[in-house]
């Protein structure tokens, strides 16, 4: 299956560091994950490690404040009331 997805990438025309991409194997229905296939996951602390390392954090311009465009509005529930919706503080962010 992991070759399947490379050469998805490569299909997509990836570049080398898109190709470069962590590969973790998780089971929803048991809240575990691992990043070896030999090794049965016992939390989910593999998956939010590996968000945390590679995922950059948002970039942020303290004097413009926070900026959030609403794009959906839904309920659950669970949790209540959701609000979806795009920070726009990134670089580059359309104004």
């Amino acid at each position: 299956m992991l070759d399947e997805v490379y050469d998805l990438f490569i299909d997509l025309e990836a570049t080398e560091d898109q190709l470069e991409f962590p590969v973790l194997y998780t089971n929803a229905r048991t809240g575990t994950a691992t990043t070896d296939l030999e090794i049965d996951g016992q939390t989910l602390e593999p998956l939010f490690d590996t968000i945390l390392t590679t995922v950059p954090p948002p970039r942020f311009d303290p004097a413009q404040g926070l900026q959030f465009r609403v794009t959906m509005l839904d309920w659950d529930d669970y949790v209540g009331r959701l609000v979806i919706g795009r920070d726009r503080q990134r670089a580059g962010a359309p104004g």
